[in-house]
C-alpha cells in the first residue's frame, strides 16, 4: 500500500489550511471548515458525559480543535492513514496544536488495535464514540484496508476483558482487602508460614483436575517419594481422597465456591499459594486448619498498589486466568528444571467433565435420584456452552504416543473457552522457551535455562496503613477531580459498578462511580 494518502495543502475561503488527498479531492470543506466542525459536534450529539472519542480521519485538526474548545476533558484517538502522513499534516497550524495536546492520541491504521486496547478502558471512560469521516474512509478503503473490521476486532479483545471485570471486579476488590489484612495477621507467625529447602532437585509434577488424571492416581502413589507435586485448587480433593498430599496447592478462584475446594485441607505438609484474589474464606479455612498459606499476587491493579505500599508478594504469571498456568510460573520460579504436566486435558472425555474426587463429584451425588442422575449434571455442566469435537494434534504430537488401551475410541469434545485455555499454556511454554511434549493429555517439560528467583515472602506492611492510602487517593482524586493517574487500582470495581447501574438503566458519571468505590472501602470495618 502507498506510505500516505494526501499530496498538497490548500487555503480555504476563509484562509485556513487543510490537506488534499492524491485523488485531487479534500475531506473537509473547502470553503468554512469551521463551520461544518460545529455542525459535526451537533449531528454527533457530543456532550459532557462523552470521555473518549474515536475519530477516523483527522485532516487539518480544526475538527478536534473545536471539540477540545467544547469539552477540554474529553480523550481523542485520533487516526491517519500512516505516519507519514501525520509527519506532512503537522505542517499545519491547527494540527500542530492538537498534536501537542496530552489528551490527544494519534495512530496510523497500523496500531489501531494495540492503541485502543492500550488506551481505551470502559471502566474509565464508559461508552467509545466514533466519528467517522466518510471521505477519508472511502479513501482508505480503496487502499485495501478495511478499518472497521480492525476496530471491531480491538472491542471484541477490550469487551471480553470488560465483561471479567464488571462480572468479578468487586469479588476481587472484596478478597484482596481481606487477603491483605490476613496476610498482615499472618506476619505475627512468619516463621511457622515460611517457605523453605524447595527440592528443585526432583521432578515437578503439575497436577490439574481433568479427567485423564484418573489414570495417574497409582503413578503419583509409587513415584510419590521422587517427586515434588503441585496441585491446582480442583485437584486438590482428588489428591487427598486418593491418600496423597501435595507439597503445594495453588488457586486463583475469588468464587465462594472455591472453598469447596478445601474442605479436607487438614492440618499436613501442603503450603498453599493463594492469589490475593482468591476467596477469603478459603484462605481462612486453610490457615485455621493449621496449614502453611502464602498470597501471591497476579496482575490486579489493587495488587500494585499493596506492592507499592509495604507488600512485596511474588507475582506468577497466569495468562488468561488459568491456575495450570500460575502454578507452572511458581515451578519455574522455584527453579525446576525437570516437569511434568498432567490433568490439563482442556477437553471433555469418557462422559466426564472433571476426574474423580472433586468438590462436584460429592455435590452432584447427593443430589442425584433415578430421573436427574449424576451423569445428567455432569452433562449439563459440559453442555453449558457449545461443545466441538476436540482435534487429535492437539493431544499428541505424535499418534503413535496415544495408549488406545487407555482411550479406546472414545470422543474428546472441547469449548473455545477451554481451547482458548491450552493455547493460553503453549504460549507461555514457546515465550519461556520450554520445550515440551504431548502424550495423550500430558505435557512432559524441560527447561534449559535458569529461571529461578528469590521467592520472598518477606513483608512489613500494616493493613490500616494500607487502607487509610487508598482512601487518601481516591479521596484526593475526588476533591482535586483528577481521574486519570492515580485511580487505576479501583477500576475493575468502576467495571462491576458501571455494569450494574447499567442493568438498572440509569447513567452514572465518573466522579458518581469514584464516590460509590470510596464508600466501599471506607465502609471496610476489619
Amino acid at each position: 500500500m502507498d506510505s500516505t494518502i494526501y499530496d498538497s495543502i490548500i487555503l480555504t475561503k476563509t484562509s485556513e489550511k487543510i490537506p488534499v488527498l492524491k485523488n485531487g479531492r479534500t475531506i473537509e470543506s473547502r470553503y468554512n471548515p469551521e463551520s461544518e466542525a460545529e455542525k459535526t459536534i451537533t449531528l454527533n450529539k457530543l456532550c459532557e458525559t462523552d470521555k473518549i472519542l474515536l475519530i477516523l480521519g483527522t485532516g487539518s485538526g480544526i475538527l478536534i480543535k473545536e471539540i477540545i474548545k467544547k469539552f477540554p476533558d474529553v480523550t481523542i484517538i485520533a487516526v491517519e492513514y500512516s505516519i507519514s502522513d501525520i509527519n506532512f499534516l503537522r505542517q499545519i497550524e491547527s494540527f500542530s496544536e492538537i498534536y501537542s495536546n496530552k489528551n490527544v492520541i494519534f495512530s496510523d491504521i497500523q496500531s489501531i488495535q494495540e492503541n485502543l486496547v492500550k488506551y481505551y478502558n470502559p471502566a474509565l471512560y464508559g461508552n467509545l464514540k466514533i466519528i467517522p469521516n466518510t471521505a477519508w474512509i472511502e479513501e482508505v478503503r480503496k487502499q485495501g484496508i478495511n478499518i472497521q473490521e480492525r476496530i471491531q476486532d480491538a472491542v471484541k479483545i477490550i469487551s471480553a476483558d470488560y465483561s471479567v471485570q464488571a462480572h468479578f471486579g468487586k469479588i476481587w476488590q472484596k478478597n484482596i482487602l481481606l487477603n491483605l489484612k490476613l496476610a498482615s495477621d499472618l506476619l505475627n507467625n512468619a516463621e511457622k508460614n515460611s517457605i523453605q529447602n524447595i527440592q528443585n532437585e526432583k521432578k515437578a509434577v503439575i497436577i490439574g483436575a481433568g479427567p485423564s488424571v484418573d489414570s495417574k492416581i497409582e503413578y503419583l502413589k509409587k513415584e510419590r517419594n521422587k517427586l515434588i507435586l503441585i496441585s491446582t485448587d480442583t485437584a486438590f480433593q482428588i489428591l487427598t481422597r486418593n491418600g496423597i498430599e501435595p507439597d503445594f496447592a495453588v488457586s486463583l478462584d475469588g468464587q465462594l465456591v472455591s472453598q469447596n475446594h478445601f474442605y479436607n485441607a487438614h492440618s499436613s505438609h501442603t503450603v498453599f499459594l493463594l492469589s490475593l484474589t482468591s476467596q477469603n474464606s478459603a484462605a481462612r479455612k486453610i490457615v485455621s486448619s493449621g496449614n502453611k498459606i502464602q498470597f501471591f499476587s497476579t496482575s490486579h491493579p489493587l495488587e500494585l498498589f499493596a506492592k507499592n505500599n509495604g507488600y512485596k508478594f511474588p507475582s506468577f504469571y497466569s495468562g488468561s486466568g488459568t491456575v495450570t498456568i500460575a502454578a507452572l510460573d511458581f515451578a519455574l520460579q522455584a527453579g525446576f528444571k525437570n516437569l511434568q504436566i498432567i490433568g490439563a486435558d482442556f477437553s471433555y472425555h469418557n462422559g466426564k467433565a472433571y476426574a474423580k474426587g472433586t468438590y462436584l463429584d460429592s455435590l452432584y451425588s447427593l443430589n442425584s435420584n433415578r430421573i436427574h442422575t449424576s451423569e445428567h449434571q455432569f452433562c449439563s455442566l459440559m453442555f453449558r456452552t457449545e461443545l466441538k469435537t476436540a482435534d487429535e494434534s492437539s493431544l499428541s504430537e505424535n499418534k503413535e504416543h496415544q495408549n488406545r488401551n487407555l482411550y479406546p475410541a472414545q470422543k474428546i469434545f472441547t469449548t473455545q473457552v477451554l481451547e482458548s485455555y491450552r493455547h493460553s499454556l503453549e504460549n507461555y511454554l514457546e515465550l519461556q522457551g520450554i520445550q515440551f511434549t504431548k502424550n495423550n493429555f500430558d505435557y512432559e517439560l524441560t527447561c534449559l535455562k535458569n529461571n529461578k528467583l528469590e521467592l520472598s515472602w518477606n513483608y512489613k506492611a500494616d493493613f490500616n496503613k494500607f487502607k487509610d492510602s487508598v482512601c487518601n487517593t481516591l479521596k484526593s482524586s475526588i476533591e482535586n477531580k483528577d481521574f486519570h493517574e492515580n485511580i487505576f487500582f479501583v477500576l475493575p470495581y468502576i467495571a462491576y459498578l458501571r455494569t450494574k447501574n447499567q442493568k438498572k438503566e440509569c447513567n452514572v458519571d465518573f466522579e458518581s462511580l469514584i464516590k460509590l468505590a470510596y464508600t466501599n472501602i471506607v465502609g471496610y470495618n476489619i
